[in-house]
């Protein structure tokens, strides 16, 4: 379980629309988003999810207006309920010489939010060849990425009450 500091092929985020929980502060938390983005570009690719059409070429004209390098930038279209794909992404393992992606249940913390996209993200992501050459596994086991953290050496860190009950 590598730690979150180590080499990356490539950042992963969700672009933030009016159906997500950022609905009622879009311009601000697009311009954060840009400025996200224009941070990731210089050192490694963005593969940024968008929920459709519109809100790509949204995100690709606020991006191009503001100069973001867009060679590096590459867009997925991929239903989604809320932006934090930390929890809700996949948690990456070394296997063999490659990786290794598994794909747990994501419940919207606990149900308190509509998740049922993004318990399907992993699996449309993979559908469309976002993780090639990675293996996909799945994990009939409720859990989200931001609920754990590793050095990368073996030592996993949680909390009791990120897990208890699971």
């Amino acid at each position: 379980f590598p730690a979150e500091w180590e080499p990356q092929s490539a950042i992963l985020i969700a672009w933030p629309h009016a159906d997500t929980d950022w609905a009622a502060r879009l311009g601000a938390v697009g311009d954060a988003y840009i400025a996200l983005v224009a941070a990731i570009t210089p050192f490694q690719p963005a593969v940024v999810v968008v929920a459709d059409d519109d809100v790509e070429a949204y995100a690709e004209a606020r991006l191009r207006s503001n100069r973001v390098e867009m060679t590096r930038v590459h867009f997925v279209t991929a239903p989604y309920n809320d932006t934090w794909l930390r929890d809700s992404g996949p948690i990456t393992l070394r296997h063999g010489d490659g990786f290794r992606l598994m794909d747990f249940r994501f419940t919207g913390w606990g149900g308190k939010f509509e998740a049922s996209l993004d318990d399907q993200l992993v699996s449309s992501l993979d559908a469309a060849s976002v993780f090639v050459p990675a293996e996909v596994q799945t994990v009939d086991f409720a859990l989200e990425g931001g609920a754990i953290e590793t050095d990368g050496a073996g030592t996993l860190l949680t909390t009791w009450k990120c897990l208890h009950e699971r």
